[in-house]
C-alpha cells in the first residue's frame, strides 16, 4: 500500500496540474449542461466509484442532496450486487466513476480494477440503458 505520505507528495506534485486541468473541464462544459438536463427532473440518483473515486461519489452525493435536493447516495461499486443494484431502472440516473488513479495500484485480490469496473458496468448496463460514466481523457 501507498503511505499516507507518498499519496500527500502525490497530491501537492498534482496541484502544479490544477489549471489545465479545469481548462479540460470547462471545454466540455456544453457535454455537462447536456447531461444536467437530462436528469434535472430526476427524484434521485446514484454515484458509483471504486477506491478514491468511492470517496468522490460520497461527497458528490452529498453536494447533490444539498444544491439540487435530490435525494442521492454514493456506493462502493463493489457492493453494487448486495442490494442497491435492484434500485437500478431506465428511470434512476447513474453516475459511475472510474480514473485510473494511484488507487489501481491497491493491494486487492482478484482482477485488476479496470476489470472489476467492466463487470460492474455490464451489471448495471444489463438494467439500464447508457449510464453516465465519468472516466480519465485517454
Amino acid at each position: 500500500r501507498l503511505s499516507t505520505a507518498a499519496r500527500g507528495r502525490a497530491v501537492v506534485g498534482a496541484l502544479g496540474s490544477l489549471v489545465e486541468h479545469v481548462r479540460q473541464v470547462l471545454a466540455v462544459d456544453a457535454e455537462i449542461k447536456a447531461i444536467a438536463e437530462e436528469i434535472k427532473d430526476s427524484r434521485s440518483m446514484l454515484l458509483m466509484g471504486r477506491g478514491y473515486q468511492y470517496a468522490t461519489c460520497l461527497e458528490g452525493a452529498l453536494k447533490i442532496k444539498e444544491l439540487a435536493y435530490i435525494h442521492s447516495e454514493g456506493i462502493h461499486t463493489g457492493e453494487l450486487n448486495h442490494g442497491p443494484l435492484a434500485l437500478v431502472s431506465e428511470q434512476l440516473p447513474v453516475v459511475m466513476v472510474f480514473t485510473e488513479d494511484i488507487s489501481s495500484l491497491d493491494d486487492e485480490p482478484g482482477p485488476p480494477i479496470s476489470e472489476k469496473f467492466r463487470l460492474q458496468l455490464e451489471e448495471v448496463l444489463r438494467r439500464k440503458e447508457g449510464p453516465t460514466a465519468i472516466t480519465a481523457p485517454p
